[in-house]
C-alpha cells in the first residue's frame, strides 16, 4: 500500500499512533523499499508526494486521537492484523504491478 505522510491532522485521511509492542498494537506493517513491493495493505512503500493514489497518514500526538495503532516490524514475515476489526481502515488502494505495466 501506497502510504504519504502529510503536515496536517486535517489533511489525514488515517491517524496514526505508532506502538513498539504487538500487545498494544492493532496492527503490524512493513515499509517497503520497492513500489513493486507494495501488494497488499500490510505492506507499506513511502510515496514521495500525495498525488501518487497514496494514503493520507498522520502521527498523531496521542493514542486517544488515533484510528489505529501500528507497530512497524523488521520483515515482511511479521506483518499480521492483531485487531481484526480495525481491518476495515486500511483499504489497498495501490494499483497492482499488472496494472501498473499496462499504463
Amino acid at each position: 500500500m501506497r502510504v504519504f505522510k502529510v503536515d496536517s491532522i486535517y489533511d489525514a485521511e488515517l491517524k496514526i499512533w505508532r506502538v513498539d509492542s504487538r500487545y498494544d498494537a492493532d496492527v503490524a506493517v512493513f515499509m517497503v523499499t520497492s513500489q513493486w513491493d507494495d501488494e497488499g495493505e500490510l505492506l507499506w512503500y513511502h510515496v514521495p508526494s500525495k498525488f501518487d493514489e497514496a494514503l493520507k497518514i498522520y502521527f498523531v500526538d496521542s493514542p486517544y486521537d488515533a484510528d489505529i495503532k501500528i507497530q512497524f516490524v523488521p520483515s515482511k514475515f511479521d506483518v499480521e492484523w492483531l485487531n481484526e476489526e480495525k481491518k476495515n481502515l486500511l483499504v489497498n488502494n495501490s494499483k497492482s504491478v499488472e496494472e501498473q505495466l499496462k499504463e
